[in-house]
């Protein structure tokens, strides 16, 4: 994992994975993995689940606590 000094949460990208995740019923459960390394970058970053992208942006999977 990428590590910066002035990294920044995700919370809308997190907001949609743990609405895609939900109770597992929702038609976007299926799409849940591919969530997981979006950010809130407005550069459009996506990373690995564990990661944060060259802005400072962390994954969804790491501000929703999933990581």
């Amino acid at each position: 994992m990428t590590t910066h000094a002035h990294t920044q949460a995700s919370p809308d990208a997190a907001q949609r994975l743990k609405d895609a995740i939900g109770d597992g019923m929702s038609p976007f459960a299926d799409d849940a993995d591919l969530m997981m390394g979006e950010t809130d970058c407005p550069n459009g970053c996506t990373v690995e689940p564990d990661g944060t992208c060259h802005h400072g942006y962390t994954s969804a999977a790491i501000t929703a606590g999933v990581i």
